[in-house]
């Protein structure tokens, strides 16, 4: 049974829940700046067999979030503005029932960082995000819950060729920044307002 059928959510029965945006609210209780919202109209999404007396949701939302005002993006990375258009990849690294494609993640790892730049993956999952920021020479950490997520990505990872490393090591990595920081676009200090000179 769903959770919205039964009582103690203080909502009709058969109403959305509205938890992503729940979620995006308690972030901004938390002090962190909501930016932007992104549709991923995911193309090949199938129908939803049991959504018969409303659309087929075909989307999800991604939340562009901050933890302050002035931060660093590379706008030449965009490839369309707040409506991305990216099939689903039905192969499944892992057994994993909500992987989302390499597509999605490399767009927000190439907007948000240079060549040799850091990346969270706070949720592991099936290994997407650390696979695609592996691929496009970021330094990642990865953290999950499950051990079998975990065991999984470290097979997959292996498999190409990788090492598990002392955390000292990777420490001391993401404590310094990307050799290409400096000249990176989207670096926040390279902004200027617009009206000013270079």
């Amino acid at each position: 049974m769903r959770a919205v059928d039964v009582s103690g959510w203080d909502i009709p029965k058969k109403s959305m829940i509205g938890i992503p945006w729940k979620v995006a609210f308690a972030m901004q209780a938390r002090g962190w700046t909501l930016r932007s919202n992104i549709i991923w109209n995911r193309c090949n999404a199938f129908v939803e067999p049991t959504a018969r007396d409303r659309p087929y949701r075909q989307y999800e939302f991604i939340f562009m979030f901050t933890k302050n005002r002035f931060y660093s993006f590379d706008r030449s990375k965009l490839i369309e503005e707040d409506v991305w258009n990216i099939p689903i990849e039905r192969s499944r690294r892992a057994k994993h029932n909500a992987s989302f494609p390499m597509e999605l993640a490399r767009r927000c790892i190439e907007v948000a960082s240079p060549v040799g730049g850091h990346v969270l993956d706070p949720f592991v999952g099936s290994g997407t995000t650390i696979l695609s920021a592996l691929e496009n020479d970021r330094n990642v950490v990865g953290v999950d819950m499950s051990n079998d997520y975990i065991r999984s990505i470290k097979e997959t990872l292996r498999a190409d060729g990788l090492h598990d490393a002392p955390w000292s090591n990777l420490s001391n990595t993401i404590a310094q920044s990307s050799t290409e920081w400096d000249g990176w676009v989207g670096n926040r200090l390279n902004f200027r307002k617009p009206g000013t000179s270079k």
